[in-house]
C-alpha cells in the first residue's frame, strides 16, 4: 500500500527541480549580465521571440481545434509581439544596428510591442462575452503595426519614451501603467471564466499575467538603460 509520502514524493522532486533550474537560471543571468549587460539583454530578448513565434506558429497549426476564439487572438497576436520585440533587441542602446536615430527609438518598440500583448489578453478575454470577428481583428493589428513602424521609423512622430540623462518619459510611464491595467482586467475576466479553462492552464495564464504586470510596472521607473531595475524587469520578463 502507498503511503501519503510516497505520493508527494513526484511532487517534491517537481518542486525540488523548478527550484533548482530557477537558482541556476538566476545565478547564470547574474553572471551574464556581469560579464556584458548586452549579452544578457539579447539573451533573455532570444528566448521570448522564441516563444512569441512559437506560440504562434503553435495556433496556426490548431485553429480545427480551437473551441474558441481566446487562443487564437493570443496566438495571432504573438507574431507582431515576437517582431516588436526582434527589432527592440536590435535597437537597443549600444547594439548600433541602426544608426542616426533617437535613443528612445527600442524602447518606443518596446512599449508598441507591450500594447499588442496586452490588448490581445484584454480581446481575448472579452472574447468570451462577444463575438470577435477574427480576420477584421487580425486586419487592425496589422495597420497598428505598420503605421507604428512608419511613425517610428521614417516619419519620427511617435512620442518620445527615453531622454538621456533624464530616463523615461510620462508618456511612456503611463503607458505601462495602461499596460498593467490591461492585463489587470484580462486576468479578472479570465478568473470569471475559469471554467473554460484546464486547471493547469488556468493557473499558468494567472501566474504569467502576474509575472507581466510585476515586470511592467518594474519597467515604469528606470533611469538609465543599463539600470538594475532594467535587468530585474528583464528577470520577470524571461
Amino acid at each position: 500500500m502507498l503511503k501519503d509520502t510516497d505520493l508527494q514524493k513526484p511532487i517534491f522532486l517537481k518542486i525540488l527541480n523548478i527550484t533548482f533550474f530557477n537558482i541556476v537560471l538566476i545565478i547564470g543571468l547574474y553572471l551574464m549580465n556581469r560579464y556584458n549587460f548586452l549579452l544578457f539583454h539579447s539573451f533573455i530578448e532570444t528566448m521570448c521571440i522564441i516563444v512569441s513565434i512559437g506560440i504562434f506558429i503553435v495556433t496556426l497549426n490548431s485553429i480545427e481545434f480551437q473551441k474558441d476564439d481566446f487562443f487564437l487572438i493570443i496566438g495571432s497576436a504573438y507574431l507582431f509581439v515576437g517582431i516588436f520585440d526582434f527589432i527592440h533587441m536590435l535597437s537597443y542602446k549600444g547594439m548600433n544596428v541602426f544608426t542616426g536615430l533617437d535613443i528612445s527609438l527600442s524602447t518606443q518598440l518596446w512599449i508598441m510591442g507591450r500594447y499588442i500583448e496586452s490588448l490581445s489578453f484584454l480581446i481575448a478575454s472579452l472574447s468570451f462575452y462577444y463575438k470577435v470577428r477574427f480576420k477584421y481583428l487580425i486586419t487592425l493589428i496589422s495597420i497598428i503595426f505598420i503605421v507604428s513602424l512608419i511613425s517610428i521609423f521614417y516619419l519620427h512622430d511617435f512620442p518620445i519614451t527615453f531622454i538621456e540623462g533624464m530616463g523615461l518619459t510620462t508618456f511612456k510611464t503611463y503607458s505601462e501603467y495602461l499596460v498593467c491595467i490591461f492585463l489587470g482586467l484580462s486576468i479578472f475576466i479570465i478568473s470569471k471564466n475559469r471554467n473554460k479553462f484546464e486547471y493547469k492552464i488556468f493557473q499558468n495564464l494567472r501566474l504569467f499575467v502576474l509575472m507581466a504586470i510585476i515586470g511592467e510596472y518594474i519597467f515604469s521607473s528606470y533611469k538609465d538603460l543599463y539600470s538594475i531595475e532594467n535587468i530585474i524587469g528583464h528577470w520577470f520578463k524571461l
